[in-house]
């Protein structure tokens, strides 16, 4: 082959090894818009037309720098090939224009064209010890309503490509026509930058979406970026801007992080483990032994659960499950102590402190307390209010008709001394109601009844006194 735009017929072949089908208008009497006839390839310096429809004869014209015009006829079907070469030399860098006419059958005549640029390169220089290495620049334009580039691949079951714009001009598409796909679409209203591809100094790869200045590995999504996964049912979202980061279901935050929240403010270990911390000075973190742990040095840690519903009902706000004895335990750091509560083997509920398992605090689930010291109950005079003196013989005589019983509680092995609520409330009328008896009321009952007994027996001593007194009277008169 001869010399093509200034190179070695070598390096012409390495240059020009692109087979594609170049930009199409078409003009027909038999149809109009943006169908193609005809489709057209470049190889090397010769362009080759090939009818997609049928026909008597193709027309084939290139015209191009200067006064550079070729026309030849073809048979349909037969190789319909211009050489671009002059007869004195390659072909010269410009812009070319290419006709493909198919005549027949009958009067119909079809007409695609397209256009195509040839760049300009210089000969490599005498000292070049590869020139065969050396690529020119080179340049190829392809005018039409609907330009396309169409990568043929003839192997047994290979896909076919081709890259072309949208019928409106508005979209650059990158399809497998094999399939009839579109993996890749650019928009023409797309910004600079919209993918910046680059390699970082320790040879990883830069991705920018949105800008060119990513200098990490990795990703980098500039402005108000966000990332959507959307199966058609559920549109999740992250994204990122000045004011937070973010993940949720499109449009609501489920998960967000603002700004200035300290380093591993959270932190999931490799068993599943969660700890959420308030302090980038906290490192080696050790959640050893615990599921959830929330932790602070500066004096602020705190759990909350709050149900913000405008509706006032009772609600289960904490819940918890195991398969055994369930306990909650307070670690006191400064003196080493640990107190605890919780459910029992037994079934019971208790409140106590270790080492020694001492159950300050022991309620069975029949109702029955047990505790390890005094009951204290509260009886300030400044808490209380409409406080009557009572009568202690009256208190006195109720309480000599009230009857008074021993007993067990269903379901329980002790045996108890005591009135029934029911007539305990039916003589005094103290209490809550008629199925409790509150210690307290009990005690000043007894108190009151106490006091009435001993001025009965003031006045028991006075008369016997005053019995006997009279008794040594009578016998000192005999």
């Amino acid at each position: 082959m001869r010399r093509l735009l200034g190179w070695s017929n070598r390096k012409c072949r390495a240059a020009l090894a692109l087979i594609a089908a170049l930009g199409l208008g078409t003009a027909t009497a038999e149809e109009t818009g943006t169908r193609r006839w005809a489709e057209v390839s470049l190889t090397g310096g010769l362009l080759e037309a090939r009818a997609l429809a049928g026909c008597e004869r193709l027309s084939f014209t290139v015209k191009g720098p200067g006064d550079f015009w070729r026309r030849a006829v073809f048979a349909c079907g037969a190789p319909a090939v211009l050489d671009l070469e002059r007869a004195d030399g390659p072909a010269a860098p410009g812009s070319y224009t290419w006709e493909a006419r198919l005549l027949g059958p009958t009067d119909t005549t079809r007409v695609t064209w397209g256009r195509f640029s040839l760049g300009a390169a210089s000969e490599p220089a005498a000292d070049d010890p590869a020139p065969s290495t050396r690529v020119p620049t080179a340049d190829l334009t392809i005018s039409d309503p609907t330009p396309q580039l169409s990568f043929d691949d003839t192997d047994a079951g290979a896909q076919d490509w081709q890259v072309r714009t949208s019928a409106d001009g508005t979209q650059f598409l990158v399809q497998e026509t094999t399939a009839g796909t579109t993996p890749v679409t650019i928009e023409s209203v797309a910004p600079n930058d919209s993918l910046y591809l680059a390699k970082h100094a320790s040879g990883t790869p830069v991705i920018g979406v949105g800008t060119a200045t990513a200098g990490q590995p990795g990703l980098t999504l500039a402005g108000n970026a966000g990332v959507n996964f959307d199966d058609g049912t559920t549109p999740w979202r992250m994204f990122g801007n000045t004011n937070a980061f973010g993940i949720g279901v499109s449009p609501a935050i489920n998960v967000s992080f603002r700004p200035g929240a300290p380093g591993r403010s959270i932190h999931l270990d490799s068993t599943g483990n969660l700890a959420l911390f308030a302090d980038s000075g906290v490192a080696n973190v050790d959640i050893a032994g615990a599921t959830l742990h929330v932790k602070r040095t500066n004096g602020t840690a705190k759990l909350k659960v709050e149900e913000a519903s405008g509706t006032t009902q009772s609600r289960n706000m904490l819940q918890i499950v195991n398969n055994g004895a369930s306990t909650f335990r307070f670690d006191n750091t400064l003196d080493g102590s640990i107190w605890g509560f919780g459910s029992r083997g037994t079934g019971d509920f208790f409140i106590g402190k270790t080492p020694g398992q001492t159950f300050a605090f022991n309620l069975t689930s029949a109702g029955n307390l047990t505790i390890t010291g005094t009951l204290t109950q509260g009886s300030d005079r400044n808490s209380k209010e409409d406080i009557d003196a009572v009568e202690p013989a009256s208190v006195l005589a109720r309480i000599a008709d009230l009857p008074i019983a021993t007993w067990r509680y269903k379901g329980d092995t002790a045996t108890h001394a005591g009135p029934m609520a029911q007539d305990f409330h039916a003589a005094f009328g103290l209490g809550e109601d008629d199925r409790h008896i509150a210690p307290g009321d009990m005690a000043g009952l007894s108190l009151a009844a106490i006091q009435a007994l001993v001025r009965q027996n003031e006045e028991l001593r006075a008369e016997l006194d005053r019995l006997r007194t009279r008794v040594t009277s009578l016998e000192g008169g005999r």
